[in-house]
């Protein structure tokens, strides 16, 4: 076990993080173009580096309300090949933090379905939920969204 780069961010005024090493680039947020017959939590398709890629809005797929649309960005995350855009209402910090120091969820009051979370960790007083962003789509949805590979 290592030390972790993890980006900070917030949705929902919860405070989040993933693996850096999940993460593309963030930018700035962009208006999606909406794409019919799409999940409920997918906003559309966005330009991203001269490719179409699918949105998702994490606060929808999370099931949490949508807050402080005003400072939203716009999380780039690669799969192997794939790329897709996640919105979050901010991005915090890019900081480093001991692997040992995520805890399991002894219980998940968080009502976010437990794939999607890697872990817990104490932040200057602020418990952070981990995302494991690889699994917030299932196999199902990624068929769905990527559209035979619009990417």
């Amino acid at each position: 076990m290592g030390v972790l780069k993890i980006l900070v961010f917030k949705i929902n005024n919860k405070m989040f993080a993933a693996d850096i090493n999940d993460i593309e680039r963030i930018i700035k947020y962009e208006e999606a173009t909406y794409i019919p017959d799409m999940p409920s939590f997918v906003e559309g398709v966005i330009n991203y580096e001269e490719k179409v890629i699918p949105s998702i809005n994490l606060n929808k797929k999370l099931g949490l309300n949508e807050e402080n649309l005003e400072s939203r960005k716009v999380i780039v995350i690669r799969r192997e090949e794939k790329r897709f855009a996640v919105v979050v209402d901010n991005v915090c910090e890019v900081r480093e933090t001991e692997e040992k120091s995520i805890e399991d969820i002894p219980i998940n009051n968080f009502n976010i379905k437990k794939d999607y979370i890697k872990g817990l960790i104490n932040l200057n007083e602020n418990i952070v939920i981990v995302l494991n962003l690889f699994k917030i789509l299932t196999e199902s949805e990624e068929e769905i969204i990527f559209l035979g590979d619009i990417t």
